[in-house]
């Protein structure tokens, strides 16, 4: 619990470190708490509550859209990536999974996605005394 109030805490700080379990606890949260509602999503279908639901789901992920990404920049710098990395990997994946599915471009983006997972997954580089 304590790792997801530091991503509510930190949701605009970009200078700062994120270890490994910092960065994967509040994200395992916000996929559990996002699957609950598309599967209370399903479950109405046809439904008032549907459209209830969806909208949920999607005012949720606008709002740890931007705590998401400014994560991540404290995760490639804990990790020692320069961040720019980052948003050439985002953007990257973002256009090349736009292609229609079964696309060479779409696998592509696909695969761009594990690298940025890759990087996210690294251990912590221990700081030098500088």
């Amino acid at each position: 619990m304590n790792s997801y109030l530091k991503f509510w805490k930190n949701a605009f700080n970009y200078k700062g470190r994120t270890n490994i379990k910092d960065f994967w606890i509040p994200q395992l949260f916000h996929i559990l708490l996002i699957f609950i509602f598309l599967i209370m999503d399903y479950f109405t279908n046809g439904n008032k509550l549907f459209v209830l639901f969806n909208v949920i789901i999607i005012v949720y992920l606008i709002i740890i859209l931007v705590p998401t990404i400014f994560m991540m920049i404290r995760r490639y710098r804990d990790v020692g990536i320069p961040i720019y990395y980052l948003f050439i990997l985002l953007i990257g994946s973002i256009i090349l999974t736009g292609f229609p599915d079964n696309t060479k471009m779409h696998y592509v983006g696909r695969l761009v996605h594990l690298i940025n997972l890759w990087i996210l997954i690294k251990p912590t580089k221990k700081l030098s005394n500088k």
